[in-house]
C-alpha cells in the first residue's frame, strides 16, 4: 500500500478550515471534482443514464434495444460509434472499453453520447454500482428530445434515469429555520432553486462527451413576490465566477460521477454549505433535504452493488474534510461536514474496493466519502411528488410543508406546493432533521480501519473515532497524542519537529508526502 505518513493525512483533513474563507463560505463553491460549476440550462436538451448489461456483451444490448424501439414504435433508426462514422467528432479521450456513439432517425443524427462498447471477448471498465451503461444526450431539437423521453419511457424502471436540463424551483412554504420568520411577508417564504445543466460553453450538437460535465446547483433563498432568482448574473466575483450568487443562504453542488479512486455515476454531493450569516437558523438540513427529495424524484436509476438490497437508489457525498458548515441551532456548536452527514442524515463510509483505492488508500482518509440508501420510487409516486417537496409530519395547523403564516393559509388552495401530500417516512426523516435528532451511520475507526455504527469519539477532540478502547489505546501513542486537542499551527510544528513537513524559505510550510 502506497501513501504519505498518517499524521500527514491527519494533518490535512482533521482540522476544520477557516469556515468563512471564500467570500463567507467554509467552501471554494469555484472548485469541483466532478461536473461544472456552471450547469447551464437548454431548451429540449436531456441526458438518459441506460444501463446495458443484460449480457456480457453491452455493445450489443444497445443495439438490440434500438433496433427493439424503432421496430415497436415504427421508426427507423441506426445506431454507430462516432469514432468511426461520419460525424462532426473532432477525438476525445474516453475511458477504457467506453466510445463515442450516434443514433441517427432517418439519416440525421439526434442523440449521442458514450457507451461501453467492449464484447464478450474484450474487456471493459463496468461501473461499481450499476454495471454497463450508456449515456445519451439530446442536440436541442424538439424532436431529439421527445425520442430521448421515448427510450427512457421504453425501459424498465430502475433500468436507467433521464435528467433534464433545467431550472426547477421548489416552494417551501412556510418551512422556517427561524420563528421569528412566522409572520405574513412573502420576502420570508423560503425557495430552493436547482439549476441542472453542462458546461455553458459546450457544444451540444458536437461533443459526445458533454454530459460528463452534468451537473445540479441548488440555492436556498427567500422568496421576493413574483420575481425570479438570478442565478448567475449578480454574483460576488463576476458572472463567471463559481461563487453562489447573491441572496444565497444556502448552496449545494450535486454532481453525476464522484472522482475518489473507485469511481461510479450516480448522484453525488460535492459540497453543501450555509453561508456564515445564516447559520444556526436550520437552512443546512432543509436544503439537504430538498437535495435528497430532488434525487428520488429524477435518479431512478437502481443501484446494483452487493452493499444494499434490490430496489434502492444510492446517494453519495465525496470530499468530506471536516470543513465548518453550519451551526447547530441550539447548542451552538460548530457542524462539519462530516458531523452532519454520519451523525444526523444517516449516511455510512462507503467502502471504495477498487486497485486503485486499494493502492492509494493511504494518501486521503477512508470516511471522506459517504452513501446512504433509499428506496427507488415507483412512478406513480414520483409523478404525485414532482417538484413538490415533502415536509415534516402533520400537524395542528400545518401542512406537509410545516408551518405556514395566516396569508399562507388563505392561499393554501390557490398554492399546488401547499396540497398535501402523504410520505410518512420523508415526513418523519424531514421533521428529525430539523430537530437534529441523532441519526448515526457507520464511521470508520482511525487505528484498524473498520467501520462501525456506534463506536467511540475522544472526548476532548471529538475528532477521532475508534471501534474500541484497545483500538483507542494503540492509536494513542504514535499517532493521536500527536495532534489531540491541538491547533492545527500547534500540530504543524511537531510535524516540523518529527522530519513530516519543511519549512520553505518564503516562510510557508509543505508536508513531505514520502
Amino acid at each position: 500500500m502506497f501513501g504519505p505518513n498518517p499524521l500527514c493525512s491527519d494533518y490535512r483533513f482533521k482540522f476544520p478550515g477557516d469556515p468563512d474563507s471564500f467570500n463567507g463560505w467554509s467552501n471554494n463553491f469555484e472548485y469541483t471534482e466532478c461536473g461544472t460549476t456552471h450547469p447551464t440550462p437548454r431548451d429540449n436538451v436531456a441526458t438518459l443514464f441506460l444501463i446495458t448489461n443484460h449480457t456480457q456483451n453491452p455493445w450489443n444490448d444497445l443495439i438490440v434495444f434500438i433496433q427493439m424501439f424503432a421496430t415497436v414504435h415504427r421508426c427507423n433508426l441506426t445506431i454507430d460509434r462516432s469514432d468511426s462514422a461520419n460525424t462532426d467528432y473532432d477525438g476525445g479521450d474516453f475511458e477504457a472499453g467506453r466510445a463515442p456513439i450516434v443514433i441517427k432517425e432517418n439519416g440525421k443524427i439526434q442523440l449521442h453520447g458514450t457507451a461501453n462498447v467492449c464484447t464478450e471477448a474484450e474487456d471493459g471498465i463496468m461501473d461499481p454500482n450499476v454495471g454497463y451503461y450508456a449515456l445519451l444526450t439530446s442536440i436541442g431539437t424538439p424532436e431529439s428530445f421527445k425520442l430521448l423521453q421515448s427510450l427512457y419511457q421504453s425501459t424498465p424502471h430502475g433500468g436507467s434515469a433521464c435528467l433534464e436540463h433545467k431550472v426547477v424551483t421548489f416552494d417551501l412554504v412556510g418551512v422556517y429555520g427561524e420563528k421569528e420568520e412566522e409572520d405574513d411577508d412573502d420576502d420570508k417564504l423560503l425557495q430552493v432553486t436547482a439549476v441542472t445543466g453542462i458546461e455553458p460553453e459546450t457544444s451540444i450538437a458536437k461533443d459526445p462527451n458533454c454530459a460528463q460535465s452534468l451537473s445540479t446547483r441548488f440555492f436556498l433563498h427567500a422568496k421576493n413576490g413574483n420575481a425570479p432568482f438570478s442565478v448567475w448574473n449578480s454574483t460576488t466575483s463576476g458572472a463567471n465566477s463559481g461563487d453562489p450568487p447573491n441572496g444565497t443562504l444556502a448552496c449545494c453542488h450535486l454532481s453525476y460521477r464522484d472522482g475518489s479512486h473507485d469511481p461510479s455515476i450516480g448522484p453525488t454531493i460535492e459540497t453543501i454549505a450555509v453561508h456564515k450569516n445564516h447559520r444556526g437558523k436550520n437552512y443546512l438540513p432543509l436544503l439537504y433535504e430538498t437535495v435528497h427529495q430532488f434525487v428520488g424524484q429524477t435518479w431512478t436509476l437502481e443501484c446494483l452493488n452487493n452493499d444494499t438490497e434490490t430496489g434502492n437508489i444510492m446517494l453519495k457525498v465525496t470530499q468530506l474534510t471536516n470543513a465548518i458548515v453550519d451551526v447547530h441551532p441550539k447548542t451552538k456548536e460548530l457542524i462539519t461536514d462530516k458531523e452532519f452527514f454520519y451523525k444526523y442524515a444517516g449516511f455510512g463510509v462507503r467502502t471504495q474496493k477498487g486497485l486503485m483505492a486499494h493502492m492509494f488508500s493511504g494518501g486521503r482518509p477512508k470516511d471522506e466519502e459517504g452513501v446512504v440508501y433509499h428506496k427507488l420510487l415507483t412512478p406513480p409516486e414520483i409523478k404525485k411528488r414532482a417538484n413538490r417537496i415533502v415536509g415534516p409530519s402533520m400537524k395542528s395547523g400545518t401542512t406537509s410543508e410545516g408551518k405556514v403564516p395566516n396569508k399562507a393559509k388563505k392561499d393554501n388552495k390557490k398554492k399546488s406546493s401547499a396540497k398535501r401530500v402523504k410520505a410518512g417516512e420523508q415526513q418523519e426523516r424531514f421533521e428529525a432533521l430539523l430537530d437534529w435528532k441523532e441519526n448515526l451511520g457507520s464511521r470508520c475507526c482511525d487505528h484498524c480501519g473498520s467501520l462501525q455504527v456506534a463506536g467511540l469519539r475522544c472526548a476532548k477532540c471529538k475528532t477521532a473515532f475508534y471501534c474500541n478502547q484497545t483500538c483507542q489505546k494503540k492509536d494513542w501513542p504514535n499517532r493521536h497524542k500527536h495532534w489531540c486537542d491541538k491547533t492545527k499551527d500547534e500540530f504543524r510544528d511537531t510535524l516540523v519537529a518529527m522530519g513530516l513537513m519543511d519549512k520553505m524559505e518564503n516562510g510557508d510550510y509543505a508536508l513531505n508526502m514520502g
